[in-house]
């Protein structure tokens, strides 16, 4: 049965009326990934995990890039890493 958390926090102001339903999905360790970008504007992240079997799927979301940008910029915050385009470059 899923739990309602009360205060859970939400990424925009009209979301923080709204109720969160944790459900009992597994929490999974994944270390590495890949991004797929759709011709519909979709987004599609896969999530690994490297045993000595290979690589095994994890889980995987789809959502379309406003989300992914919410989605990057609330990992940016958490890690206090905040790449510039030139940085990003100079990975590749």
């Amino acid at each position: 049965m899923p739990k309602i958390l009360e205060n859970h926090p939400q990424p925009t102001s009209h979301r923080s009326r709204i109720k969160a339903l944790v459900g009992s999905a597994p929490t999974l360790f994944c270390d590495s990934m890949s991004v797929h970008v759709r011709s519909d504007g979709n987004v599609l992240i896969r999530w690994f995990v490297g045993l000595p079997e290979g690589q095994v799927e994890q889980c995987k979301i789809m959502t379309n890039k406003e989300h992914i940008k919410k989605i990057i910029e609330a990992l940016c915050k958490v890690a206090d890493h905040y790449p510039t385009k030139e940085e990003v470059k100079k990975t590749r």
